[in-house]
């Protein structure tokens, strides 16, 4: 009974350290490849070709690498400007990915899109039937920054239903209630609260999407480093509880190995805890 049950702590102990082994070649193949940064951006791109269907794919793109590679959101230690590295390919593509935000917010968002188009989003649709009218060649980023601002800015049907409920009822208010129904009113039909509403309702979908896309290529890259692992250590799972099982040396070991590292920890446990 004692043999088996070393036998199985010992077989927990080497599964426990292939598993640390993937985590670790997992997050460094994540890092590497700016997976957080990479899917943050295709849903960013989602968002925004279903807020401006229309919008041109490159254009879109080019957009949202200016949005998550500001140096104000773009969490990378590396410098924003061009240097000579972006001229190789190779380093030039993982710098790309490198300088990506892996994080960010929709008011951060927005506040970068109004950045570019250079307007607030209650002016962006002037702005740009002027543009048209005037035959200008602005930054095409500049005109897809004003296209979805302009489309951020049409007020949803539930906020204009709620705009008309309240103005019905203003008449039937008393005076304080009327003031805080006005202001409401007015929260409403603020631009910049039409906009991030907007684009409120769009972003956690996106958040979503990328939280997914994320895990999923987190999920394949574990599954590679697994059959690596594999082939490399050459693991036998039969193999491995038949050696433990029959040679007292090696159960030995782990066990020694898994009773110093759990007393190790409790140290640093009760050390914290002082």
């Amino acid at each position: 009974m004692l043999q088996q049950l070393d036998t199985l702590i010992g077989f927990a102990v080497v599964m426990s350290v292939v598993s640390l082994l993937i985590t670790i070649i997992t997050q460094m193949i994540s890092s590497l490849l700016g997976l957080r940064g990479y899917n943050l951006a295709d849903a960013l791109e989602a968002m925004l070709q279903k807020i401006v269907p229309d919008l041109d794919g490159k254009i879109r793109k080019r957009l949202v690498d200016h949005v998550l590679t500001r140096p104000i959101l773009s969490d990378s230690m590396l410098s924003m400007s061009e240097n000579a590295w972006d001229k190789i390919p190779v380093l030039a593509w993982f710098r790309k990915r490198w300088k990506r935000a892996s994080a960010v917010r929709p008011e951060e968002v927005l506040e970068a899109l109004k950045d570019v188009a250079k307007v607030a989003p209650d002016q962006a649709k002037t702005q740009l039937d002027a543009l048209q009218k005037a035959a200008a060649q602005p930054p095409p980023i500049r005109v897809a920054a004003l296209e979805i601002l302009s489309a951020l800015h049409v007020p949803t049907s539930d906020t204009n239903a709620t705009v008309e409920a309240l103005t019905a009822q203003l008449p039937g208010l008393t005076q304080a209630a009327q003031v805080q129904a006005n202001a409401l009113i007015a929260q409403l039909n603020d631009a910049a609260s039409i906009a991030d509403a907007n684009l409120e309702k769009w972003f956690s979908t996106a958040q979503d999407r990328a939280q997914q896309w994320f895990a999923m290529h987190a999920r394949f890259w574990t599954v590679i480093a697994s059959i690596l692992l594999a082939f490399l250590l050459q693991l036998d799972t039969f193999r491995l509880i038949t050696k433990l099982s029959s040679d007292p040396n090696e159960r030995g070991k782990l066990i020694q190995f898994s009773q110093t590292t759990l007393q190790k920890k409790a140290d640093e446990v009760f050390t914290d805890r002082k």
